[in-house]
């Protein structure tokens, strides 16, 4: 529970001041509400279940790889990127790191037009819904009309 430290005083986070997660109790979080308090308090982050029994021990986050390998960008786009570098908008200490950029095999043939570009194609499970007609309600007795988008 994160409004209830292990002390059991109720936590308000905006007077916290200072906090410290050690790497062999990354579950634990000390903090301090006082730059001038002594020691630190603590709080156990672990979700606990229905009956408040703490889950396991061993507090594990499991990060998953998002890439294999480096993702790959446009011939255009390393080509604009490259152009910045050598008119000094990017600093030249960047220019390497643009110069080993990774690109697609396919060559860039202009731009695509508006029919075939991917951004206007929809995911199969996505419906294409008409834009919605502007209503006109009457207001009062008289001819005021408001719109209604």
């Amino acid at each position: 529970n994160f409004n209830v430290n292990e002390q059991g005083e109720k936590i308000l986070m905006g007077d916290i001041v200072e906090l410290n997660v050690i790497k062999q109790k990354p579950c634990i979080v000390h903090y301090k509400t006082d730059f001038s308090q002594p020691d630190d308090k603590t709080i156990d982050i672990r979700s606990y279940n229905k009956r408040n029994k703490p889950y396991p021990e061993k507090c594990t986050i499991i990060i998953k790889q998002a890439y294999t390998e480096p993702p790959k960008i446009s011939n255009a786009k390393k080509q604009d990127l490259l152009s910045l570098c050598h008119s000094n908008l990017i600093p030249e200490q960047y220019n390497e790191f643009y110069d080993k950029l990774s690109t697609e095999n396919k060559e860039s043939a202009g731009p695509k037009s508006s029919k075939n570009s991917s951004i206007n194609k929809l995911p199969s499970n996505i419906k294409k819904i008409a834009p919605a007609k502007k209503k006109y309600y009457k207001k009062n007795h008289k001819k005021n009309y408001f719109k209604v988008f």
